[in-house]
C-alpha cells in the first residue's frame, strides 16, 4: 500500500495548494471564486473516493501494508472465484453497503455507476465490517474518528454544490454549520473558507489534514 498512500498525499498536497491559490488571489469575481471553490471540493471529494475504493479492492485481492504486513486474498474464500476484478468487489460492496444480503456469491457489476459511494463514511463502515478483510480492525476505528465525521461534511458540501437547492442549503444549516465558524452560510462555498471551531483552522485545509491522517493510519 505504500504507492496508493504515496499517490493520495501527491494528490491531497495539489489540492492544499490550490486551495492557497484561489483564497490568495487578488481581485478574484464571486463567481469565479465560486467555480473554482466548487472544482476544488470536487476534487478533494473524488480523490478520497479513489483512495477508500483501492484501499478495499487492494485488501480484498492481498497486498501488504505500510507496517510490512501482508494482507492475504479472500478471492477464493469470500468471492468463490480464484480470478476476482472490480466487477466482483463492486458488487459485493455494493450489496454490503445497503446492508443486503451478499448473493449470489461471485456475481459481478457491468458498471462502475453501480459501485457503492465509495468515500462515504456510513457506506464504508458498512463494507468493511460485512468483508472479511484481514485489515478490518485497523481500518474500523478510524471511521468513527472526529476526523471521519467531517469527512461527511466534505460529502455534504460537494453534493451541495452540484445539485443546488434551498432544501440542501437547509441541510448544511442543520447538520454542517455548528462545527464552523463564518459571518453568514448562504452557499456552499462559504463553509470552505470558514474556520473550524474544533481545529481552528479553515476548513478545507482542516479536510485535507483529516484524509491525510484517516489514509496514513487505514494503510498501517
Amino acid at each position: 500500500m505504500n504507492t496508493l498512500i504515496s499517490d493520495f498525499k501527491i494528490r491531497l498536497s495539489a489540492c492544499n495548494s490550490n486551495a492557497v491559490a484561489i483564497f490568495s488571489k487578488k481581485g478574484i469575481d464571486s463567481w469565479e471564486r465560486s467555480y473554482l471553490t466548487e472544482s476544488l471540493v470536487s476534487d478533494i471529494w473524488q480523490g478520497w473516493c479513489f483512495f477508500t475504493k483501492e484501499l478495499i479492492g487492494k485488501s480484498c485481492l492481498g497486498t501488504t501494508t505500510t507496517n510490512s504486513v501482508t494482507l492475504s486474498s479472500i478471492a477464493v474464500s469470500f468471492f468463490g472465484v480464484t480470478s476476482v476484478d472490480w466487477r466482483h468487489i463492486g458488487f459485493a460492496a455494493s450489496k454490503i453497503a445497503q446492508s443486503r444480503p451478499y448473493s449470489p456469491v461471485g456475481g459481478v457489476i457491468n458498471s462502475i455507476r453501480q459501485e457503492p459511494t465509495w468515500g462515504d463514511i456510513d457506506k464504508l463502515i458498512n463494507i468493511v465490517s460485512g468483508l472479511p478483510i484481514a485489515n478490518k480492525n485497523t481500518i474500523l476505528p478510524f471511521l468513527s474518528q472526529p476526523e471521519a465525521s467531517r469527512v461527511r461534511h466534505v460529502q455534504k458540501i460537494r453534493n451541495a454544490f452540484a445539485h443546488r437547492s434551498a432544501e440542501n442549503d437547509s441541510e448544511l444549516l442543520r447538520v454542517v454549520s455548528p462545527d464552523y465558524q463564518a459571518a453568514s452560510f448562504i452557499n456552499p462555498e462559504e463553509y470552505v473558507w470558514s474556520k473550524h471551531s474544533s481545529t481552528n483552522n479553515m476548513a478545507v485545509f482542516t479536510w485535507i489534514n483529516d484524509m491525510d491522517y484517516l489514509a496514513t493510519e487505514m494503510t498501517r
